[in-house]
């Protein structure tokens, strides 16, 4: 893994090689953004979405934290609700994608809250947005080895976090009147793959059989799926 010094290297070659060469670009670029898709993933430094999808600047509107978490909509701001208004209000994105990842070491704490409680605590207490995700696991995967329980886990936080999208108010109007569609991936470390929710099947599919469909229209999701 690369050092700070070398990431420095690293932004140098970039103002001396990428940045004459996009000058059209990014001149563009400091007049305004128009990116049409939010992607929600995780803060892991194991996802890179520039990368994942060869993406140029301009193209993602980006909200990263641990466990790609959108905590219910309520009477106290987070920096979620407010991106996530932003980027439906502001710049009017046509689709938000909730992508959640293989090996996610937040839906492991999940998994686990009380024994890392002591520990991490203000990692414990956010995680809470998400405390409906090992108990669906545990339903849907009561049998199965911890390891396949917390797989099955990873896939359920994508959809819980959908649902809890569509308790912004922002969100469910733009839903409703049909300039947004909602989507639910995971991003595989292991091979680079990428499994869409397809809400007419009840299944997580890969992407290029997905077809895109949004996942749902209205509140709330129905979370016994998989």
């Amino acid at each position: 893994m690369k050092t700070l010094a070398q990431l420095i290297q690293g932004y140098q070659r970039y103002c001396t090689e990428y940045c004459p060469q996009h000058q059209d670009l990014l001149a563009q670029l400091a007049r305004g953004q128009q990116p049409q898709v939010l992607l929600i993933t995780c803060s892991d430094s194991r996802i890179e979405p520039a990368l994942i999808f060869q993406s140029e600047p301009g193209d993602l509107f980006v909200l990263r934290n641990a466990g790609n978490i959108v905590p219910p909509y309520g009477d106290r701001s987070t920096a979620e609700a407010g991106t996530i208004e932003f980027a439906v209000l502001g710049l009017q994105v046509r689709n938000i994608v909730v992508m959640g990842h293989t090996q996610c070491g937040a839906v492991r704490a999940l998994l686990q809250l009380e024994a890392v409680r002591a520990q991490l605590p203000c990692l414990c207490q956010y995680l809470q947005a998400a405390a409906r995700v090992p108990a669906l696991a545990q339903v849907r995967a009561a049998d199965v080895p911890p390891e396949q329980q917390f797989r099955l886990a990873v896939y359920q936080n994508v959809l819980v976090q959908l649902d809890n999208l569509l308790t912004h108010p922002a969100v469910a109007a733009a839903v409703a009147r049909g300039q947004l569609a909602l989507h639910g991936w995971v991003y595989h470390i292991e091979t680079g793959a990428i499994h869409a929710y397809q809400h007419s099947t009840g299944r997580f599919l890969p992407l290029e059989q997905a077809a895109l469909e949004p996942v749902h229209t209205e509140w709330p999701f129905d979370l016994s799926a998989l």
